[in-house]
């Protein structure tokens, strides 16, 4: 992790240096995903025997399965919101004398991919919240994580409307940004906990 984040931050001055070249964005934000999940794995790693008290017996067989699904689409949807923000960039370069506002029409097809793939993130980690909140003890580390991930999911939609709708206001897009990062980290703590919780 250490090399790693020397890395990325050589890497950051790529990518500005390269005045955000195409593809660069995408790889220093998947870089910094890599680098939340080697963190949070470390602290499960830590933690795994308290975690192996955790009672998972009652959640559905195919949970771990939809889990893994889900963070697959939160890659895939990052990659989608890089390349967003790549063409956002070039629009703002390009028409710096449009309001912000205005900058929507020139989107390319991605974004709409982009906005319409929220609602099935949206609906597969609210099933994993819901059958968390149904199946474990109401004072599990399990239940707390997962009814953060619906609020991190949700937090990151209303922050993605207000881009698209209130004329891309500058706050939303660290917002939703920081958002995306902990939703996977969520993701991936949960993925981690249902590991050694299972060998118990």
């Amino acid at each position: 992790m250490f090399f790693l984040v020397g890395f990325q931050g050589w890497l950051g001055s790529t990518v500005v240096a390269s005045n955000l070249k195409p593809l660069m964005i995408t790889l220093h934000m998947l870089l910094a995903l890599f680098i939340v999940a080697l963190l949070i794995y470390t602290i499960a790693r830590s933690q795994r025997d308290v975690i192996a008290r955790i009672d998972i017996r009652a959640l559905p067989d195919k949970f771990k399965t939809v889990l893994i699904a889900a963070m697959i689409m939160t890659l895939l949807q990052v990659a989608m919101g890089t390349q967003v923000r790549e063409a956002v960039d070039f629009i703002a370069h390009n028409h710096t004398y449009i309001e912000r506002q205005y900058w929507r029409d020139d989107f390319p097809v991605i974004f709409y991919i982009h906005r319409s793939f929220s609602s099935i993130i949206l609906f597969t980690n609210l099933w994993l919240a819901w059958k968390i909140v149904r199946s474990v003890d109401k004072k599990s580390l399990l239940r707390r994580i997962g009814l953060s991930l619906a609020a991190l999911v949700v937090t990151a939609i209303l922050a993605g409307i207000s881009l698209d709708r209130l004329g891309m206001p500058p706050v939303a897009q660290p917002i939703h940004l920081l958002m995306a990062n902990l939703i996977f980290g969520a993701q991936f703590f949960l993925f981690s906990c249902l590991n050694y919780a299972a060998k118990k």
